[in-house]
């Protein structure tokens, strides 16, 4: 009778196993397909901005924003941080060894 107890348990284990792998690989799916949605709206709002114009003024507000940082900056005498690209992120040097 205990035998019996055990086999219905392995199998209730391996049912719940498999409903598990299925919810799991569901989960993918849906994930995939939420980064696939975002990619694409997050290219239309830039192409949207491009058409508007709205990059040309944020790219000249960065610039003058960066113009007065490096005046602060060298008014303090901080001449040795390295630039930022137009985009506000310190740019990416390759090193080789």
């Amino acid at each position: 009778m205990r035998m019996d107890n055990d086999e219905e348990n392995m199998e209730t284990i391996k049912k719940l196993l498999e409903e598990i792998k299925k919810e799991k690989q569901l989960m993918r799916d849906e994930a995939h397909i939420i980064k696939g949605e975002l990619s694409k709206t997050m290219y239309n709002e830039d192409l949207r901005r491009r058409l508007a114009g709205e990059w040309k003024k944020i790219d000249a507000d960065r610039k003058s924003s960066a113009a007065e940082s490096e005046a602060s900056s060298s008014m303090i005498g901080d001449d040795d941080t390295p630039s930022t690209s137009s985009d506000g992120h310190k740019p990416y040097r390759e090193t080789s060894m």
